[in-house]
């Protein structure tokens, strides 16, 4: 009667092992999955923004050299009229 006492508790200790392990890794995979949807929608949604960001940050860094270069252009033509102005 002992062995079969003994082979009864390793059967019931199995079979609670595995509902449970059965159970928590369907809850754990089910919880997971969504922390990684989740995750990944919002590293998109930042990837997203970055590139927007870059992209505006380019057209401002192309604006400010367009204006740089009609400042660089209007201070030769005010040396010019200065200097015109002197030699008269």
């Amino acid at each position: 009667m002992g062995f079969e006492h003994i082979l009864t508790l390793l059967i019931e200790i199995g079979t609670a092992t595995g509902v449970f392990y059965t159970l928590f890794n369907w809850l754990f995979k089910n919880a997971f999955r969504d922390a990684v949807v989740s995750l990944n929608d919002s590293v998109n949604t930042l990837s997203a923004n970055v590139a927007n960001q870059t992209k505006m940050l380019e057209k401002s860094l192309l604006q400010i050299e367009d204006i740089e270069k009609d400042v660089a252009g209007h201070e030769t033509r005010i040396q010019l009229l200065e200097h015109e102005r002197k030699d008269k």
